[in-house]
Order: C-alpha cells, then structure tokens, then sequence
C-alpha cells in the first residue's frame, strides 16, 4: 500500500521516513491511513493520527497492531 503511493522510486525499509525519504506528504499519509482502515476493517482514533507519530513504516505497522478488526455489519447478529 505504501509503494502505490510513492512519488518516486525508492527503497521502502521498516525505518524509512515517509516524509524525507519516500516523498510522502500530509495527504498521502492520510490516504493510505483510510486505505488502511477500509482493507483491514480497523479504526483509528484522532488521537491515533498523529502525523508526528506516523513517519515510518514501521510505526504505522504497530498502530495497526494495535487494533482488533472492527466486524462488519453483516456479521453482527
């Protein structure tokens, strides 16, 4: 999901800053992060998305972790 989103080639590493290094900037951060959210069924909270927080990959790898799936609608009785 980060690579599709990258302005320009570059080597994506766990520690790789998303801003100074893969071109990322406040727009394609929260692009993915929605992305995120609607492929892994998670919800992050405000809180959560701290752009200062959320410059590596890795970091956004533990945030996710972080989070049970929401269920879908269609699986609550």
């Amino acid at each position: 999901m980060i690579s599709g989103r990258m302005p320009f080639a570059a080597k994506i590493r766990p520690n790789s800053h998303l801003f100074d290094e893969l071109g990322f900037d406040s727009i394609l951060l929260l692009d993915l992060i929605v992305d995120i959210e609607e492929r892994l069924g998670v919800r992050f909270s405000e809180a959560e998305l701290d752009m200062e927080s959320l410059t590596t990959p890795e970091a956004i790898v533990r945030m996710i972790a972080s989070h049970n799936p929401v269920q879908s609608k269609s699986s609550q009785a």
